[in-house]
């Protein structure tokens, strides 16, 4: 068994929690995943926060809007 799949037995084997979604995130940069997640995890963790994200992703590569 390789590396990256050993990773991944051992992710899928983490509990996972389930929030009702209250903030809805456009776009799914390495900083929205690596800080804004991260602290919303925080406050579900060490507050009574209770939100989940819902990611909009966009499908055109396009500048324009």
């Amino acid at each position: 068994m390789s590396t990256v799949q050993s990773a991944k037995k051992f992710i899928n084997q983490l509990p996972r929690t389930y929030y009702p979604v209250k903030v809805l995130q456009f776009g799914s940069g390495n900083f929205l995943r690596g800080f804004v997640d991260w602290m919303l995890q925080k406050m579900n963790q060490n507050s009574d926060f209770n939100a989940g994200v819902s990611v909009v992703q966009s499908i055109s590569r396009s500048d324009t809007l």
